[in-house]
């Protein structure tokens, strides 16, 4: 009696998991369930969209793809998804959970343009109570164009994993091009991205510019014009010869590092602040006329080929002054500058020491006597004064060693002081616009 119990309660079985199985697959396969996902997807995305129909292996579904557009107000306008690869977990279906793992997507393009802020996901479609559980998604080809308050821009060609969370999505990248407004595009080498509502949180962000400059980028984005941005930029093997005038490329070159930290609202130019740190290495001064007469006037032929072995400034910026403090510029054994100036609405005014090393001043008669009267850290100095337009600055050094040389051939050298801060002062200005 026993045995026939459990011999027809096995039968029971069987025939119970075997239709369960033929009513999932039926479902699975059938218009319904591409309904209810493409309703889901619609709902956490905030978009009108369907998926392709759905072909199955087993428990992994293939499509060829999902297109969408964004409902009135939601930041994701166009969407279209090919070449979809996922996996069913069928764990969670007695409990009324859909889980998706595996997904792999071989092309995305998306059009964002964040006009309010985002409602957290994970509304529930309409005529279904079930969850569904969408578990990390790779893309191996994302296109996403965004338009905003702060401008303009695009990734294009990047390798992606992405994690949805309640109201926010995690994005990581490893390779792709990134382009903003009119500047040049830059290579993406990583970056972790949280995007929540209007606001972008970045972490681990490295570029490299077309010239091999190397860009670290921590910090917040605003994706909106009312959302302030605060950015922490590293910055590294820059050539300095990208921010010169074409007269200047070649006479002076190195590469800039440093720190800046960049405040305010991308769409507000008025309002961005910028403060930091920047270092020139490998710099070398040549070819400069001025250079030539004064190895020719001193006797030192070191001013031919200066070579700069200390140059930095800490700096702070807004639209309409620039301040540079601590600057310290210094060819060892030769020449060291060392004060601070400030450039508002395109007038500089600024005051400097000036150490020159004693030999190089025996050819300039009074010039150790008269001017450069203080003795330290192995050089002659004098103080200097810098004021008047960017593009015609005037200095008071040349008179006064014209007054205590007594002689007309110390004209020549007027201009070496006031060409070497026009110079500075536009390398940080490119370097902070």
């Amino acid at each position: 009696m026993l045995g026939g119990v459990l011999a027809g309660l096995a039968i029971g079985i069987v025939l119970l998991v075997a239709g369960a199985h033929w009513w999932l697959s039926r479902y699975l396969h059938g218009e319904a369930f591409r309904k209810l996902i493409s309703a889901k997807t619609s709902a956490a995305l905030r978009v009108e969209g369907d998926y392709l129909p759905l072909h199955w292996s087993g428990m992994t579904v293939y499509s060829d793809g999902f297109h969408a557009r964004g409902l009135p107000g939601a930041p994701l306008k166009e969407l279209r998804v090919d070449q979809i690869r996922a996996d069913l977990e069928v764990s969670g279906l007695l409990r009324n959970e859909w889980r998706i793992s595996g997904l792999d997507v071989q092309r995305l393009a998306a059009k964002i343009a964040p006009s309010s802020p985002v409602a957290a996901s994970g509304t529930s479609a309409s005529g279904s109570s079930a969850r569904v559980e969408l578990k990390p998604l790779r893309i191996h080809d994302a296109n996403i164009e965004w338009t905003s308050g702060s401008g303009s821009g695009s990734v294009r060609r990047a390798q992606m994993a992405v994690k949805f969370g309640d109201g926010a999505w995690e994005v990581s990248t490893s390779s792709g091009e990134l382009s903003f407004g009119e500047l040049q595009a830059v290579r993406i080498e990583r970056a972790n991205i949280r995007f929540q509502r209007d606001t972008a949180f970045v972490s681990d962000g490295l570029v490299r510019l077309a010239d091999g400059a190397k860009v670290a980028v921590n910090g917040q984005i605003g994706l909106a014009s009312t959302v302030e941005s605060d950015l922490v930029l590293r910055h590294d093997d820059a050539p300095v010869e990208r921010w010169l005038p074409a007269d200047w490329r070649g006479r002076l070159i190195g590469k800039a590092r440093g720190e800046s930290k960049v405040r305010g609202r991308l769409g507000e130019m008025d309002g961005m602040t910028a403060e930091g740190s920047i270092e020139l290495t490998g710099g070398k001064l040549e070819a400069l006329p001025v250079l030539n007469r004064l190895a020719l006037f001193t006797g030192s032929e070191q001013f031919r080929q200066l070579q700069l072995h200390k140059a930095r400034a800490e700096y702070t910026w807004t639209p309409t002054r620039l301040t540079l403090q601590r600057l310290a510029m210094e060819s060892t054994g030769l020449l060291r500058i060392e004060g601070a100036c400030v450039v508002e609405k395109g007038v500089l005014a600024g005051e400097f020491d000036v150490g020159v090393a004693s030999a190089t001043l025996r050819w300039l008669p009074g010039a150790q006597g008269r001017v450069f009267t203080v003795e330290r850290d192995g050089y002659r100095w004098t103080k200097v004064r810098l004021q008047g337009p960017t593009n015609d600055i005037q200095e008071d050094l040349s008179s006064r060693l014209v007054a205590a040389a007594g002689t007309e051939v110390i004209e020549d050298t007027k201009g070496i002081v006031q060409k070497g801060a026009e110079t500075l002062i536009g390398i940080f200005q490119k370097l902070t616009q």
